[in-house]
């Protein structure tokens, strides 16, 4: 996996986060089945609950990210690569002036 090689504590979470995708789907799929029953402004908020499921089940690729960082790069931003927990690796790069 190169660059987004999966640490063994992650396993657990990853596992969690799947399942969680999962539900979503199947969540999205059964409000978008009861929308279609309703009409007006119950049908508009069903369907957006729906959205609000199917979001929660996006899967990012290694394609995605790798598209998104080259059209960044093609706009001449400078990106950075977090392969695990990015929060203290950005933290570091903020602190010593290395972002914003």
């Amino acid at each position: 996996d190169g660059l987004f090689g999966r640490p063994p504590l992650k396993l657990g979470t990853e596992v969690k986060r799947n399942e969680a995708k999962e539900k979503n789907i199947e969540r999205g799929h059964k409000l978008h089945r009861e929308a279609q029953s309703l009409a007006g402004v119950a049908r508009s908020e069903k369907l957006a609950e729906a959205d609000d499921a199917f979001r929660g089940a996006i899967r990012i690729t290694h394609d995605m990210v790798w598209n998104v960082l080259a059209a960044a790069k093609g706009e001449g931003f400078s990106t950075q690569i977090a392969p695990y927990e990015a929060d203290v690796q950005l933290a570091y790069l903020c602190l010593t002036g290395r972002c914003q």
